[in-house]
This record gives C-alpha cells, sequence and structure tokens, in this order.
C-alpha cells in the first residue's frame, strides 16, 4: 500500500480513484458476517487510512454492485452503515462522498490510521501470507496478541450467547466500550475452557432472552459473578430495508432449523418479535420455520423474506429470485450500551477502592 500515491488531491481525480475501489474488496459469501457489513468495513479502512480522502467520491450503487456481483440493495445498506457513523454523507448531484468533517463521526477517535501503523501491518500481512498464515487465522493471531498485551483494558467480561454468529456480532460492540470481552457458547459455560474464562472474569453478561438460563448454570457450578443483561434491536439497515418495502407486501421471517439446533423455534419467535416492534402494520408478516426437506413452494405466497445470512446459507439457493431477501442483523440497543458503560465505570471503581484499601493495609503492616 503505497500511501504517498493514495493521497488525492482533487476531487475528480478522488472520483476516478474511488471507480476502482471494488478491485480492493474481498468478500467472503461463506462468512457469518453479512456482505453488507463486510463492505462497510473495507470501506472504512480505506477512508481511515486516506486513501479514501474527504470528498471523494464513491461508485455508484449499481457500479459497485455491478462489478462484485453483490445485489445492489447490499451495497446502499453499506453506505448507510457507513453515513450512520459519520464516513460518508450523500450529496446532491455528487451521489455519495467521504465526509470532509470527519472528526464530527461517532468514531472521530478512530477515523485516521497512523501511517507508520499502516505500514507495520502491510508488513505484517505480507509475512503472514509468506508463512501461508489465512487472513482469517492473522485475525484470530492479532486479537489474542492485543488481549494479552493491552493493559490498558482493565475489565474482562464474559459475554455468554447460545451460537457463534451471536458472539461475532456482539463482542465486538462491547469490547469498544474499554474492556475486554471473552465470548462463550451458553453450550460450553461449564465446560474447561467456559471455566477457565469466568475464572479471570469480573462480570459476566448476556442478553435478556438466556439470562435466567445463565443465572442458574453460574450458580450450579458455583460462581458468583455479577451478571447483567443487554437488550438489542434490529440494525438501522433492516429497519430501513422494510420501510422500502410496498403497504401490503407478504412478508415471511424465516429461520431454517439444522439438525440439532434446539433453539430453532426460540430464535424464529424472537426475530418476529422484533419485526413487529418496528410497527410495521402496512405489512403482512408471517414466522415461518423451515425444516430439512422443506417444500420450496412455501414461497410462493411470499414477496420478501427476512433471514439471518449465517442461518439460511445453507438453503439459499432455494429461494426463488423474485423474493426480494432482508438479512436479519441485530445490535445493542442505545439504552444496554449507557447502562454496560455505568456498569463498567463502577466496576472500575470499585476495583480501585479495594486495591487502594489492599496497599494501604500493605503500607501498614510494612509490606512492599
Amino acid at each position: 500500500m503505497n500511501m504517498g500515491s493514495g493521497a488525492w488531491r482533487s476531487s475528480d481525480d478522488g472520483y476516478l480513484r474511488a471507480r476502482s475501489v471494488d478491485r480492493r474488496m474481498q468478500l467472503d459469501e461463506a462468512s457469518s458476517v453479512p456482505i453488507y457489513l463486510q463492505l462497510a468495513e473495507q470501506l472504512k479502512y480505506l477512508i481511515s487510512t486516506g486513501e479514501l480522502q474527504p470528498g471523494s467520491r464513491l461508485p455508484s450503487a449499481r457500479h459497485l454492485s455491478g462489478n462484485l456481483n453483490v445485489n445492489r440493495n447490499t451495497v446502499l445498506k453499506a453506505y448507510a452503515v457507513l453515513a450512520q457513523r459519520g464516513y460518508v454523507e450523500a450529496r446532491r448531484g455528487a451521489g455519495t462522498v467521504v465526509s470532509s468533517d470527519l472528526g464530527a463521526g461517532a468514531e472521530s477517535d478512530r477515523t485516521r490510521l497512523d501511517p507508520a501503523l499502516v505500514a507495520s501491518l502491510d508488513a505484517l500481512v505480507s509475512e503472514a501470507r509468506r508463512l501461508g498464515i489465512e487472513s482469517n487465522e492473522l485475525a484470530a493471531l492479532v486479537s489474542s496478541h492485543a488481549r494479552i498485551h493491552n493493559k490498558s483494558r482493565d475489565l474482562r467480561i464474559a459475554f455468554v450467547e447460545c451460537n457463534p454468529q451471536s458472539l461475532n456480532t456482539f463482542v465486538p460492540q462491547i469490547e469498544q466500550l474499554g474492556v475486554t470481552v471473552d465470548g462463550i457458547l451458553l453450550d460450553d459455560l461449564t465446560g474447561e475452557a467456559g471455566r477457565l474464562i469466568l475464572e479471570d472474569a469480573d462480570a459476566v453478561t448476556s442478553t435478556f432472552f438466556h439470562l435466567s438460563e445463565v443465572r442458574r448454570i453460574l450458580r450450579l457450578a458455583g460462581f458468583n459473578h455479577e451478571l447483567f443483561a443487554v437488550g438489542v434491536r434490529p440494525h438501522v439497515s433492516v429497519l430501513s430495508a422494510l420501510e422500502g418495502l410496498a403497504p401490503g407486501t407478504r412478508v415471511g421471517v424465516t429461520y431454517f432449523s439444522g439438525s440439532g439446533d434446539a433453539y430453532a423455534g426460540a430464535r424464529l419467535k424472537r426475530m418476529s418479535e422484533a419485526i413487529g416492534h418496528t410497527r410495521m402494520i402496512d405489512l403482512h408478516v408471517e414466522p415461518i420455520l423451515l425444516h430439512e426437506g422443506f417444500d420450496p413452494a412455501i414461497f410462493d405466497a411470499l414477496d420478501a423474506i427476512v433471514v439471518r445470512p449465517e442461518n439460511i446459507a445453507a438453503v439459499r439457493s432455494a429461494i426463488p429470485s423474485r423474493i426480494f431477501v432482508i438479512d436479519f442483523v441485530n445490535e445493542l440497543d442505545l439504552a444496554s450500551e449507557r447502562f454496560l458503560e455505568e456498569v463498567f465505570d463502577d466496576l472500575r471503581t470499585r476495583r480501585g477502592s479495594s486495591r487502594s484499601g489492599r496497599e494501604h493495609k500493605a503500607r501498614q503492616a510494612g509490606t512492599p
């Protein structure tokens, strides 16, 4: 990555370079991360490194969707996420451009990456490629290394959920609050790996859906951790897609129950309730639980479906092309974020008071 040549000096030049941005994108359809979020994160990286400078025009959604072979709505959702976070803005006659005032964004403290850090990342990626280390393996190594050596994050939080996709979604969101988060699957909570995480954790959190079960398991296992629950809501991209549907649209909230999925019915119920809480009263919404060997004719009466992308991947090919597919993605609600911020501040205060008390007793006893 040549940062010198990447510094664009005019909006026209920036537009021409942005038109080639699709050649930089690497999308993984097998990933549990929705395509639009992969696209948003990679565009955010190009903005953060300065390759896409303020005022630069991004490719049109039609251009980018055609070159990446994805749905145009997927690109629009990625742009909507970036706009919500303050990275881009829509300008009349100019399309979507990189925001001129990146400091005003919700992530302003992380908007720009130091060129020296980018150079180090380039070197790390090149070395990993030489050693045959895959990108997902490298990401896991970097994450583990940071957790071990980052002394500023003084709290360790165990987050419990019933599926890997939810852990992948919520662990990074909670870590943005300035703590280290270790994800544990509900079924592994009392296993060896789970117990090791719990022994180092300052507190445990989960969604309200699993709160009572997590509390019961912890109590039976002899753990007395403070336990907090968080609420989640559909991501803004889900709401935007639903609002774009015509009145009377027949929408199926769909979940595929694979072999051994004991939580399928409960997850479908949660999805349906979340969609119901959006108050889209002009839509006809119906929950549909798919089982192995289902009849594709079940889609005949539908115009659109809401799915979890990681769940529907195994049977996505059976969905008729005329069906409008909305990827269901959750995020922490704002009230839960504020609640956790207060909880973590309180835990830090109590930990500091406890540490100060121990140090005071040690001084009195003449202990170094």
